[in-house]
C-alpha cells in the first residue's frame, strides 16, 4: 500500500526515463518511511515511533526499491549528516540494501540525517548520483550518564563536587566529569580492566 494517496505521475517519468525508486525504508527501532524525492513526496520519516536515539545504540536500515529494468543490479548508500554539517559516506554504493549504524559520540546532535540513496549504474541520473533519496532524522543524545560511587560516598558527591561516569565507545574506556556548581572543572578517562 505504499502508493496510496501517491502522485503517480513522478513515478511514471522515473520509469520511463529508467530510474529506479525507493518504495520504502524501515529501521530496526520500527521507524517507516514511504517517502522519496524522486516520487515528490520529500524526504523523512512518514511514520516515525522512535527517533531520540543515544550514542552506543544500533540502528540497522533496510530498504527496498522497484527498477523498470533488471540490469545492472541497484546499489545502495548510506550518508550522514550531523548538525549543521556536510553529509558524510558511512557506506558507499553497494548492492545490499540494509546497513547497520553504530551510533558514536560523534553523531550526537540535533536532526542528525540519514540519507538513504539508491541508483542503477549508467551514464545519467536523476539526482547528481543517484536515481532516488529519501532521509532518516534523529536526535542523537549521548549515553545515558549514571552517578559514579567513589567508595563510601553514598551520595555521589564530596564537598559538593559531583561525580558524573559517562561510558564512552567501548566498554573499558570511562570518562569522569567532576562538577561543581553546574561547572565540570576536571575530567579523567580510566579504563577498565
Amino acid at each position: 500500500e505504499w502508493f496510496r494517496g501517491l502522485n503517480i505521475k513522478p513515478i511514471e517519468q522515473m520509469r520511463k526515463a529508467g530510474y529506479p525508486w525507493l518504495t520504502a525504508v524501515f529501521d530496526s527501532l520500527g521507524n517507516l518511511n514511504l517517502h522519496s524525492w524522486g516520487k515528490g513526496t520529500g524526504g523523512d520519516w512518514s511514520n516515525p515511533k522512535t527517533t531520540t536515539i543515544r550514542s552506543g545504540q544500533e540502528v540497522t536500515f533496510q530498504a527496498i526499491a522497484i527498477s523498470p529494468v533488471k540490469e545492472p543490479p541497484l546499489e545502495f548508500r548510506y550518508c550522514v549528516q550531523h548538525s549543521g554539517k556536510s553529509f558524510k559516506i558511512r557506506r558507499d554504493w553497494s548492492e545490499n540494501p540494509s546497513w547497520t549504524w553504530h551510533v558514536q559520540d560523534k553523531d550526537i546532535g540535533r536532526c542528525v540525517c540519514v540519507m538513504i540513496s539508491i541508483r542503477r549504474q549508467k551514464s545519467y541520473f536523476q539526482f547528481n548520483d543517484s536515481d532516488d533519496y529519501t532521509y532518516a532524522t534523529y536526535d542523537v543524545l549521548p549515553c545515558k550518564i549514571g552517578i559514579f560511587k567513589l567508595y563510601s560516598l553514598s551520595n555521589g558527591s564530596y564537598n559538593g563536587i559531583i561525580f558524573i561516569l559517562k561510558r564512552i565507545i567501548s566498554k573499558k574506556l570511562r570518562k569522569i566529569y567532576f562538577i561543581k556548581n553546574n561547572t565540570c572543572i576536571i575530567v579523567f578517562y580510566i579504563i577498565i580492566c
